[in-house]
């Protein structure tokens, strides 16, 4: 970016972010787009933009209706986005699965898109973030289910319909950029960064 801004995307189960565990290399520069978080609980999804100054807050974006098809919400409403190129991820506590890397935290994957899905211990739910189309620069698109918060409008927020069963991680699915195919099985308490990030 041309000014030293850091944004912040959270979509998780309560998560406070306080630092950038498990960050892929160059990930915490001003060329990079926001990080997601995904964790278990309640799912939110929560825009939080900070530069590099203390104490400032300036351009959270906000999430609006998508047209494109497939999706739902788009993050928009920077005075000055630049659109990413790839996401990194790294899962933190996955389990066994299509590579030994799913274990590993340590590892960044470079992807396009990726599913996630969640349980309330019955019945499985998926949902796909990605960058808009197959290749190049675009927007952060997904199909979230949920709505927006009724008073932070840079909020996506899916209520817990049973406020007596968590909603827990099960598992994460996406293609590298080498072609390879990953699907990673997630523990309890287990957690998924993304990373966008508009370099090469």
């Amino acid at each position: 970016m041309s000014r030293a801004l850091r944004h912040v995307i959270v979509l998780a189960a309560l998560v406070a972010l306080a630092s950038c565990s498990g960050c892929p290399p160059g990930s915490g520069n001003d060329n990079d787009r926001p990080p997601i978080i995904v964790g278990d609980g309640s799912i939110d999804l929560k825009v939080v933009e900070k530069d590099l100054s203390t104490g400032t807050n300036n351009e959270h974006g906000h999430w609006s209706p998508s047209s494109t098809a497939g999706t739902k919400w788009r993050l928009d409403g920077y005075t000055a986005p630049i659109k990413a190129k790839h996401l990194w991820v790294s899962i933190l506590k996955g389990m066994a699965g299509s590579t030994p890397d799913c274990a590993r935290a340590d590892v960044s994957h470079k992807v396009r898109t990726l599913t996630i899905t969640y349980t309330d211990g019955t019945t499985p739910v998926s949902f796909t973030i990605g960058l808009e189309g197959a290749s190049g620069q675009a927007d952060l698109v997904t199909d979230f289910a949920g709505q927006p918060d009724g008073s932070v409008g840079w909020w996506l927020t899916l209520p817990n319909p049973n406020s007596s069963v968590t909603l827990s991680l099960t598992q994460v699915a996406f293609t590298t950029a080498s072609g390879t195919n990953v699907s990673c099985t997630l523990a309890k308490g287990s957690e998924v960064h993304i990373y966008q990030s508009n370099k090469n």
